[in-house]
């Protein structure tokens, strides 16, 4: 269990950052690189070609 909150909090954090880089430069994630990463801006949630993840309400 404790692994999986870890793992729950790399992701968040890991959400954020990528959240912070693409307001500063929207540009980085070119239509090119978005299709073949498959990211998806949405809220809070990312899909990555290799991970599947949104942010986690500790409650």
């Amino acid at each position: 269990m404790e692994h999986s909150v870890l793992g729950q909090l790399i992701w968040c954090k890991e959400n954020e950052l990528a959240r912070e880089v693409y307001e500063r430069d929207p540009l980085i994630f070119s239509k090119n690189q978005r299709e073949q990463n498959q990211i998806e801006l949405n809220g809070n949630l990312f899909k990555y070609k290799t991970a599947q993840f949104e942010e986690f309400s500790m409650a």
